[in-house]
């Protein structure tokens, strides 16, 4: 099974990421600061390799830059469209954006709008799934001392959520 790990540094620093399957091969091409009006550029770095599953994650590093959250939802559809078109037979796995404990101070409806917006989007597209991880990582022991970063048990968290998707 070949997945493809793609977004900002939520995803550069999951290394304990795994499906438990024995063929699994994972590219993770995480990379820290990522905001969405870099996606495409982004993009065109992803490998030429047809992966079964991508995951992505990308827009909290937006709403540290207070970026207007339409213009968020708008990049990461338009992200979504590529990958769409890049890989058609691929299954998108978006996952939804973090409530994180920095993101408490007046972030939180932003936040539930883009995802709402997300979901709503992901449910038009077969290939789409939202997965909303926020139920999961609701405890600050999920998250490192920057209140932003997941630790390995945050991303154990999301390990397990997401096995119900792959």
């Amino acid at each position: 099974m070949k997945i493809l790990l793609l977004g900002s540094s939520i995803i550069k620093h999951w290394k304990n990421f795994t499906t438990n399957h024995e063929n699994e091969e994972i590219m993770n091409i995480g990379k820290s600061g990522l905001v969405t009006t870099h996606l495409p550029k982004y993009l065109e770095k992803t490998p030429s390799i047809t992966p079964e599953y991508i995951i992505f994650y990308c827009g909290g590093n937006d709403l540290l830059g207070n970026i207007n959250e339409k213009n968020i939802v708008n990049n990461i559809q338009l992200c979504l469209d590529a990958l769409l078109t890049k890989f058609p037979k691929s299954k998108i796995i978006v996952i939804s954006l973090i409530k994180s404990p920095i993101m408490y101070n007046g972030k939180i409806e932003i936040i539930d709008y883009i995802n709402n917006c997300i979901r709503k989007y992901s449910n038009n597209h077969s290939n789409i799934t939202y997965v909303n991880v926020n139920k999961i990582l609701s405890k600050k022991e999920f998250f490192m001392e920057d209140g932003l970063h997941l630790t390995d048990l945050g991303y154990e968290k999301m390990n397990i959520k997401l096995h119900t998707f792959l």
